[in-house]
């Protein structure tokens, strides 16, 4: 009987890189949140903004490497999901997340460019 982190893995959809896209979503609205003049009277901080994106790179990292780890041992499970009609559609996701990565500003984690 297979453990339940071995069956979690195999089990893992496509589609669970739709959370990397909502978080990355939330980077240039704290950006503009942060610098808009209307939201001055807020103080909100431009590290909210730099946050979601740390964490964006981070749950994408994870996940591409577990979805990795997915195609390497358990390759009969990806083919199957591969050739479905409704599931195929998702494997071109994490090329979708990266460009509003790189669209998005990276934060500044270094003491020179703090000013």
């Amino acid at each position: 009987m297979a453990s339940f982190s071995t069956d979690v893995i195999r089990r893992l959809p496509v589609s669970v890189f739709g959370v990397c896209l909502g978080t990355i979503g939330q980077v240039p609205m704290w950006s503009h949140l942060a610098n808009s003049p209307a939201m001055a009277r807020f103080n909100i901080p431009d590290a909210i903004a730099d946050t979601f994106w740390i964490v964006a790179v981070l749950l994408f990292a994870f996940l591409f490497f577990l979805t990795t780890f997915r195609l390497i041992r358990y390759h009969r499970s990806v083919r199957t999901e591969f050739h479905c009609h409704y599931q195929s559609n998702f494997f071109l996701v994490p090329d979708v997340w990266s460009e509003p990565i790189a669209a998005h500003r990276q934060p500044c984690l270094s003491t020179q460019c703090r000013g």
